[in-house]
């Protein structure tokens, strides 16, 4: 081993360096460096940190939900809390200020769609009414177009309702009050574009109190 290399590896240890370990001047030893005394690294984590905890949602269910959503993934990751108080319009909304008079969704199962548009036609019409006052309105079904098809019928009401009328009538009101609905399918897919929905309302709330950038 020539002198120079000695003389160096004898340096390294004794400044506490063994002889596989980067030397400080190093970008791999700055940033070994930097994760032992909290620098650049840590300061980023914090800040990433405070970012996820700034965007989490503040979920508010309504106490008049029977099965609530309980959005048990987004919790887990952090990306949600929820808490219950009665709402005047919708099942779900935002505890931030001024949101419940911004954004709301309306959850309705399959059987709950056709009795909207049956014998509670001109309740469910109200609803959509107080709805269509907000920014972000958004009622979620929790079934698919075929499933809605394929409900059966079972006398009283439901045997003046077809698919069809079902439908056409809440297609109808959509584009006349521009309270739009969506079929998203099985519960969790319905819990997640709800959860998805209020993410996106929220956002764009804070891009306009200049909170947030616009990436």
């Amino acid at each position: 081993m020539p002198v120079e290399c000695r003389q160096l590896r004898r340096k390294c240890q004794l400044g506490g360096l063994g002889p596989n370990q980067p030397h400080p001047s190093s970008s791999l030893g700055r940033r070994a460096n930097e994760v032992r005394t909290g620098g650049p690294v840590a300061m980023r984590r914090e800040n990433r940190n405070a970012t996820m905890a700034a965007q989490r949602l503040h979920i508010i269910q309504d106490t008049r939900e029977q099965q609530p959503w309980t959005f048990a993934a987004e919790v887990a990751r952090g990306e949600a809390e929820v808490s219950t108080k009665c709402l005047t319009v919708g099942d779900y909304s935002l505890a931030a200020p001024g949101m419940t008079e911004m954004v709301a969704v309306e959850r309705k199962s399959v059987a709950d769609l056709w009795g909207c548009c049956g014998k509670d036609r001109r309740r469910f019409r109200a609803q959509l009414e107080r709805m269509a006052a907000l920014r972000w309105p958004l009622v979620v079904i929790e079934g698919t177009i075929a499933e809605i098809a394929a409900h059966p019928v079972r006398g009283g009401y439901r045997r003046r309702l077809t698919a069809a009328s079902v439908i056409g009538t809440l297609t109808g009101w959509s584009c006349e009050l521009r309270v739009p609905w969506v079929p998203a399918g099985g519960v969790r897919a319905a819990e997640r574009l709800a959860f998805i929905h209020l993410r996106h309302a929220q956002r764009l709330r804070a891009r306009e109190l200049g909170r947030v950038g616009h990436d």
